[in-house]
């Protein structure tokens, strides 16, 4: 809203300015109602970055018993995020950031300029044990003026599977291994945090047993 009445009323008073197009009166009083922008047809967003994945595979030969070990890496490394609302506004660096004013769809909340999901894999004829890593970077509020920050979050998964015979398989897993709390944030959208990054539920035990006949 203030993005709109102050580009329409004082930055660049015009009629064919298209933030104007935002602003709605009070059709009795014809005080402003409302300034919302959701960003359509108006705004630019540009991003780059490099996405990279790497996998790496050992055969481990224990007699009756091979194994083979798998590491798998999935990184994300932003090098530019900016988002220009409106053509008349100055664009926000918003790389390595969140909260709402470097909200493209307004939904997305968290943009972090590097993270990353390690795994690491143990299998053997009846057996599957994987260790997963999920970083994501450090962030800083978008919001103008604001100094607040979040520290780099960590979780680990555990899972392990064991196949009993061709009928029966069991199946055991831990999410967030070590419990880690999400961080508390001065701009949340839930529960005082960003729950579509970080985790909300804490640590989480599954087990699950399949036989076929």
């Amino acid at each position: 809203p203030v993005d709109a009445l102050n580009s329409c009323y004082i930055l660049d008073p015009r009629a064919d300015n298209p933030l104007c197009l935002a602003v709605s009166r009070d059709p009795v009083t014809g005080f402003i109602k409302d300034g919302f922008v959701n960003d359509r047809n108006l705004g630019t967003l540009k991003q780059s970055g490099y996405d990279i994945g790497a996998r790496y595979a050992i055969d481990i030969e224990r007699g009756a018993w091979p194994r083979k070990m798998v590491f798998s890496y999935q990184g994300t490394f932003v090098t530019d995020y900016t988002v220009q609302r409106t053509p008349v506004l100055t664009p926000i660096n918003c790389k390595g950031t969140y909260g709402g004013t470097c909200s493209s769809d307004l939904v997305s909340n968290v943009q972090a300029d590097y993270k990353h999901r390690a795994s690491t894999t143990l299998s053997g004829v009846r057996f599957t044990a994987q260790l997963g890593w999920q970083y994501i970077g450090g962030l800083r509020n978008s919001a103008p003026g604001a100094t607040n920050t979040v520290r780099p979050y960590s979780y680990l998964d555990l899972n392990l599977s064991w196949k009993q015979s061709d009928a029966l398989t069991i199946n055991f897993g831990v999410d967030n291994l070590t419990d880690t709390k999400p961080p508390l944030v001065l701009s949340p959208v839930l529960y005082n945090t960003l729950p579509d990054t970080y985790d909300v539920v804490g640590r989480t035990i599954g087990l699950s047993v399949s036989y076929r006949r």
